[in-house]
């Protein structure tokens, strides 16, 4: 086997890896996610399977990465699938998956930060600002 060959398997193994560790993480969390390992006809819909839930997720575990590309990726795979929402899961090499980075857009940020810390923004009395 060439050394191109070798490095490729290497790659993949990785790469199922830590899809893999993603939908075991979210998971332990109540999630139903497992790795989506089938290709749509030439229309790829994301690394993981989320079930009902509207969400792509493009996981990487590279040592470099071009984010500007894998983020287009994630969008066009979110249009695949026919959601909105996508998220880069990028491994942290030799950290726990938890250590890993959950990369979205900020739109999509904004979104989660609004619903997440809605009591602060109805000036609950949580609100430190209040």
């Amino acid at each position: 086997m060439s050394e191109i060959a070798r490095r490729n398997r290497a790659n993949k193994r990785r790469g199922y890896r830590w899809e893999s560790d993603n939908c075991r993480y979210m998971n332990e969390a109540g999630f139903v996610w497992g790795r989506n390992g089938q290709r749509h006809g030439g229309k790829d819909q994301a690394d993981i399977d989320t079930g009902p839930v509207p969400l792509a997720v493009q996981c990487k575990d590279v040592a470099r990465i071009s984010i500007w590309q894998v983020a287009e990726d994630a969008a066009e795979q979110a249009a695949n699938k026919s959601v909105d929402e996508w998220v880069i899961s990028l491994k942290r090499r030799g950290r726990p998956t938890g250590d890993g980075l959950a990369i979205v857009p900020l739109w999509f940020f904004r979104r989660m930060a609004a619903a997440y810390y809605k009591d602060f923004l109805d000036g609950s009395p949580a609100d430190p600002g209040a």
